[in-house]
């Protein structure tokens, strides 16, 4: 299963599924920013999520297995989510 949560969740989930890897996708502050900001016409609350910005960053950092840095272009982040997922995951052919 895939499961997409909050850093400070993780703790969490361990009681569910022991075995679990993390993938931290990061943008960088300002494009997050921006991103809030425009959620913000629509839910008016920016403050908080950017605010925990630096806090979620640490926090998913020091658990992570995989990193993803979502400042590139979007091709270019969904091949690297995809490589990994084929590195972590993919079964082998079985030698014949």
């Amino acid at each position: 299963p895939v499961i997409m949560l909050r850093a400070m969740l993780l703790d969490r989930l361990a009681a569910h599924i022991p075995d679990y890897l993390v993938y931290q996708v990061e943008a960088p502050y300002t494009r997050v920013q921006a991103t809030l900001k425009q959620r913000e016409q629509h839910d008016g609350r920016l403050g908080a999520r950017l605010e925990m910005y630096g806090k979620e960053l640490e926090q998913g950092r020091r658990v992570a297995n995989r990193i993803i840095d979502n400042s590139l272009p979007l091709e270019r982040t969904v091949a690297k989510v995809r490589d990994y997922l084929r590195q972590d995951f993919a079964i082998s052919p079985v030698p014949a």
